[in-house]
């Protein structure tokens, strides 16, 4: 690899270079990919090897100063010691006839910026669906948490970016981020060859770009992984709310904001973006660097950690930070009050003090709520343990609120069998139980608390009030099945979602429709489960019964502690995709979001049809006004609908509480005639559940 010099003082030796002269040594150039204050970018060939490449050239070498071109130096330098596949990488660094040039990796894909200015990210309610944008929340958190392992990892080899902005993130084919321009990096501890380090900025200079620069650099201090931690926020902040922290009519007045302001939460500016992500995306832009996360490493972990629904551990900053972060930006100001209003500094000592106790006191209260969660998670990770109750205080716990006590309260529980983690479920549910209880005393003109009691599995015969449950949230075919066996239990109302199915075959396969699966093997999830009866329907349909299929299977074998032994369990969703695209079966049963999800990777649909949504029903026996005040409460609970991509059980309540529609029993005819063709499918007579 040719060597760059620090610095070349001979201009007569350079020469500026023309794109017109589309030879340069062993590339053959292209296109202009890009440009900027130091450099342009071309397409390019690499005629040894053949392939294409991206060659950045100094703008205007001939005239240009010895700092620039030991930045453009540097930049190289910089990314040639990175080697990250979210970080583009450097082939070759040189210079040809006085010409310095690097080349590195043709991303072939747009900058975040594009995107942004395209509205891919935008947080909004998609017309005619029930998102309420969680799941480009999601997506919007992936991204960062990637970005950010890899500036972590340029931490971890002494460079700081130092201009972190949607324009420097490339999104390549596959939609993964990919860190470019390093032109204003920094290498720390870098010397020459002279005694001292050398300096790339005047005294008094800026440099980056002000919307997304942190503080300190706004102020031209020393700088460390800090401004980096605090670019990452700027831009988790503008794909949130589609604008920048700040932004102004010139550059000045940019930076006074930076250096003076607070951001506005981006809560402020979009109500649907999530507490805890704009908590995190706050922190990154704390105007002290000590109180911003302290690697981005923990950035993505705590971003990775939103997306499980686990606790982060990012948290607002309390008042008394807040003030002393406001003293700090308005010396004069502080200086005015304290001058005029000199009982207010012994009222400020005090509420400093208070805070410090309440500081102390939210801290103790945390440590408490962690073991509380710790002991929650022990007890329904046991295997013997079937169930798990949690109290309304409980509840309010988990939603930050304060419980309340009212000892003549009209006690009643909420049901519902979840087959992942019951507890995250149950704290991103709080908020609306906290809107059933309140709509539930409204009408009953009494206290009413409301418990949730999470099961591992289906009451036996369906009857769920022996295990002392006034009302469940279950499927059709479990409310159908609780039915026939408990003639007085009610359908109190439906989630207002769509839920779609799909039967799925790689796009290699040469299926192209039902009646190609003839002698072919087909995956199902639970035989019970509405998706499997209504694919099962859609194959009557199609003239394909059990028997003309070489295997209908919804087993799937795990191994166990020992390698040799091998365990039958039923399939998810996800496994049943999986299954598919490794070609262990043809084709599969799935959930539309799983096949949205897994589209890319090879999958064609075979046929899509709708699918009866979870239904809200009471215990038989339960008085009618309480029914009836359920059945009002929850009409009235507007929620945001947005289902968890990463959950294929589309019976529990998504992202939010959907809200809920009226129902009568005429909901379930679709159901029926399914099931009378899912019982003609496998051979058999008329389902129970029918007789």
């Amino acid at each position: 690899m040719a060597n760059v010099q620090p610095e070349d003082t001979n201009a007569e030796t350079r020469r500026s270079f023309k794109p017109q002269d589309r030879r340069f040594g062993d590339y053959i150039l292209g296109a202009q990919l890009g440009s900027g204050g130091m450099g342009v970018v071309y397409e390019a060939r690499q005629i040894s090897l053949n392939r294409k490449v991206a060659i950045k050239f100094i703008r205007d070498s001939q005239v240009a100063s010895p700092t620039l071109l030991r930045r453009f130096t540097i930049e190289a330098e910089a990314a040639a010691r990175l080697h990250h596949p979210n970080i583009v990488a450097i082939h070759e660094i040189g210079e040809i006839d006085g010409q310095p040039y690097f080349c590195m990796d043709l991303v072939e894909g747009e900058s975040l910026r594009a995107r942004i200015a395209d509205r891919e990210f935008a947080v909004r309610t998609q017309e005619g669906t029930k998102s309420n944008g969680r799941g480009v929340q999601v997506a919007i958190a992936r991204l960062m948490a990637k970005t950010a392992r890899a500036v972590h990892h340029a931490h971890q080899r002494g460079v700081l970016h130092r201009d972190l902005k949607p324009a420097n993130i490339l999104l390549d084919k596959n939609h993964e981020p990919i860190l470019t321009d390093f032109g204003l990096a920094k290498i720390l501890q870098q010397t020459t060859s002279q005694s001292t380090p050398q300096r790339l900025t005047g005294s008094g200079d800026i440099t980056g770009t002000p919307s997304y620069m942190s503080p300190e650099q706004a102020c031209s201090e020393e700088v460390g992984n800090a401004a980096d931690i605090y670019g990452l926020g700027a831009v988790l902040y503008e794909l949130l709310t589609g604008c920048p922290p700040f932004a102004g009519n010139s550059a000045l007045d940019i930076l006074q904001q930076v250096q003076k302001q607070q951001p506005k939460n981006p809560r402020t500016l979009n109500r649907l973006i999530e507490k805890d992500l704009a908590t995190i995306c706050m922190k990154c832009l704390e105007k002290d660097p000590r109180h911003r996360f302290s690697s981005a490493d923990e950035l993505a972990n705590d971003l990775e950690n939103w997306v499980e629904h686990k606790p982060i551990k990012a948290r607002p900053a309390g008042i008394s930070l807040r003030i002393r972060q406001w003293v700090k930006r308005n010396p004069a100001g502080a200086a005015l009050i304290a001058s005029l209003f000199i009982g207010f500094s012994a009222a400020l000592v005090l509420l400093v003090v208070v805070n410090r106790q309440k500081e102390k006191f939210e801290i103790q209260q945390y440590e408490l709520f962690n073991e509380k969660m710790r002991q929650w998670y022990r007890i329904w990770n046991d295997p013997s343990t079937r169930e798990i109750t949690l109290s309304s205080k409980e509840l309010a716990i988990l939603d930050n609120r304060t419980p309340t006590d009212y000892p003549d309260a009209v006690r009643l529980t909420l049901g519902e069998v979840i087959l992942d983690d019951a507890i995250s479920y149950a704290q991103v549910h709080a908020s609306s139980f906290a809107d059933l209880e309140k709509y539930l005393s409204a009408t009953l003109q009494t206290p009413v608390e409301l418990n949730l009691r999470l099961l591992k599995d289906e009451p036996p015969g369906g009857d769920f009030a022996s295990r002392k449950i006034d009302f469940m949230i279950m499927d059709a075919v479990s409310y159908l099945a609780s039915k026939q066996s408990n003639p007085g239990v009610t359908a109190i109302a439906r989630n207002n979602e769509n839920i779609n199915g799909v039967i799925m075959a790689t796009t290699n396969s040469r299926l192209r429709q039902l009646k190609d699966l003839a002698g072919r093997t087909l995956m199902f999830p639970e035989s019970n489960e509405p998706l499997t009866i209504f694919s099962k329907a859609r194959l009557v349909d199609a003239g394909i019964l059990k028997q003309h299929l070489a295997l209908a299977t919804n087993l799937v074998y795990r191994f166990t502690n020992s390698p040799h032994l091998r365990l039958k369990s039923r399939a998810s969703s996800r496994e049943i995709a999986a299954a598919v695209l490794t070609r262990q079966v043809d084709a599969g049963a799935t959930f539309g979001r799983r096949y949205a999800q897994e589209r890319h990777n090879g999958l064609t649909s075979l046929d899509t049809f709708s699918i009866t949504s979870t239904v809200f029903v009471g215990r038989a026996g339960l008085a009618a006004n309480v029914v009836a005040a359920f059945r009002s409460a929850l009409l009235k609970v507007k929620g945001s609908p947005a289902h968890n991509d990463d959950r294929d059980d589309p019976s529990d309540w998504g992202g939010k509480f959907p809200g809920a529609l009226p129902i009568d029993d005429s909901y379930f005819n679709a159901l029926r005639e399914a099931l009378k063709k899912a019982a003609i499918f496998d051979g058999e007579a008329q389902p129970n559940i029918l007789k």
